[in-house]
């Protein structure tokens, strides 16, 4: 700045809804656009409607997921049980409380009788009589057969097994165990689903071991089996430990919905993977940078979306335009099939609030099935609704296949701003008027890295190197811990 404000600072509402200036007397932020993002003394204390005026305030209590204490990734299954390294060992067993996060890829096939420990504490160098198993002291966490849980020790036999759910084999599933000693409770989620809850007393030898096991001076920490007192393997796990992580306290719900897994090499090799990778993140932009945040009722100015034919609740149940940006793919939006409706074709209008020139849209197919998938969309722009000017008619690359889940335009770019566009179906890969997504998302253009990084994602091929793999990985890491820092400091995201 180029002189301290004689007062405080005050926020004042700008152009845009939702966004504000900063301003004392004369004196105004505004945020450069070069290399560095200079923040410069501009606009007099009245401009609004700069770009580099208008600032966003975000609410970030709660934002950042959990940090692990300890993770690993990366670990084969030729090399299971995986010792931990002694002084990792040492920062888990040094917990009172503890969540232990696994992202695991189950084996083909699992006997309904055999038990898999995916982390296991022991000490190999110890037997102790009347053992569940010849072995020394141990407590495992893993599955029994294809169930999602089971708490045994040597000490006392198999504590707990949760059999009301069962694993596919060749599928990924997030694993998550977490021990409240503090509560006297242990939990299991699956896929950010809470499987089941049990209260243990605090004497309970795995929740008193598991946690203090520094105790055993020969403890030891293994990913993928154990190995007990005759140096023998046991209950070794025939999938793949993709990565696990372990948390100092014992993770709410909440946090256990938030948890982030390590990208693997693989993801971005396989190209279901890879999408689904890459989807995960256009949600994000639609969260944070999405020009539709309000999807409405429909009704004319109440939301940012309308449909000239409208499924009614009675057709579709749960139908609702919210559902185009929930998030969520088991949901969707349906247009009405109804033959009192006409035979004109359905159009989906958004209201960006403000003219755009140029814009990318993203839509996912519904979960249901494979049906009403555009195969050519109009796209018109206006600025009072009602003069119409096409803007661009695609008729080609629309994904049919009920693999491809998903689609994310090339830049749209017109040579006028608008501030409503309207994408008429006009056919589908079934030949219905009627039209259905579960996401549908209109994003900004001028981020061009991270739209150029997520094509270069969906490029890859099963012939891409592991060493450019690793480097995409590596890549996307410092993507994420940057923006991780940006909100630790109240700082909104920048794509850039």
């Amino acid at each position: 700045m180029a002189a301290k404000p004689n007062a405080g600072w005050s926020i004042k509402p700008a152009e845009n809804t939702g966004n504000v200036i900063v301003v004392s007397g004369t004196a105004q932020f505004n945020q450069q656009k070069d290399g560095n993002l200079h923040l410069l003394n501009w606009g007099s204390g009245t401009n609004t409607t700069d770009d580099g005026c208008e600032y966003r305030l975000i609410d970030v209590t709660d934002q950042i997921p959990p940090q692990p204490i300890v993770m690993l990734e990366g670990l084969g299954k030729e090399t299971y049980p995986y010792a931990v390294d002694a002084a990792l060992a040492a920062k888990v067993f040094a917990q009172d409380n503890i969540t232990i996060a696994l992202d695991v890829t189950m084996p083909a096939s699992m006997s309904a009788n055999t038990r898999y420990a995916l982390v296991t504490a022991a000490d190999p160098t110890q037997g102790v009589t009347g053992a569940t198993k010849t072995n020394s002291p141990y407590v495992a966490f893993g599955l029994n057969g294809s169930n999602p849980a089971y708490l045994p020790s040597s000490a006392s036999g198999d504590k707990f097994t949760y059999r009301d759910h069962s694993f596919a084999g060749n599928t990924n599933y997030k694993v998550v165990y977490v021990i409240d000693r503090t509560n006297k409770k242990f939990s299991v989620y699956v896929d950010g689903e809470l499987k089941s809850s049990a209260d243990y007393p605090v004497s309970d030898y795995e929740l008193q071991s598991f946690c203090n096991f520094a105790s055993n001076a020969n403890a030891k920490l293994y990913i993928g089996g154990g190995v007990v007192s005759t140096n023998a393997q046991y209950d070794k796990f025939g999938g793949q430990v993709r990565s696990v992580q372990f948390f100092d306290s014992a993770l709410s719900a909440g946090k256990v919905a938030e948890l982030e897994y390590p990208v693997v090499p693989e993801d971005v090799i396989l190209d279901n993977a890879v999408t689904a990778h890459a989807n995960m993140n256009i949600q994000g932009l639609q969260r944070h940078l999405g020009l539709v945040q309000n999807a409405g009722t429909g009704i004319e100015g109440d939301g940012q979306f309308v449909c000239n034919y409208p499924a009614s609740t009675d057709q579709e149940s749960g139908n609702a335009y919210a559902n185009l940006i929930d998030g969520k793919y088991e949901t969707f939006f349906h247009s009405g099939y109804d033959k009192t409706l006409g035979t004109g074709s359905h159009y989906l209008q958004v209201d960006l609030g403000k003219a755009v020139k140029n814009f990318r849209f993203y839509f996912k197919k519904r979960s249901q099935n494979n049906n009403n998938r555009p195969t050519k969309i109009t796209i018109e722009g206006s600025n009072d609704k009602t003069a119409l000017t096409e803007v661009k008619v695609i008729d080609s690359g629309f994904p049919t296949d009920a693999a491809v889940l998903d689609y994310y335009s090339e830049t749209i770019a017109g040579a006028t701003a608008y501030q409503h566009y309207r994408f008429t179906v006009n056919t589908t890969n079934n030949s219905t008027v009627f039209y259905t997504f579960s996401e549908f998302y209109i994003l900004p253009a001028d981020y061009t890295k991270v739209n150029e990084t997520f094509d270069a994602v969906r490029a890859y091929r099963a012939n891409a190197t592991l060493e450019t793999a690793a480097e995409l990985k590596r890549c996307m890491h410092g993507i994420r811990d940057s923006q991780k820092a940006r909100l630790s400091l109240g700082l909104p995201l920048i794509f850039m």
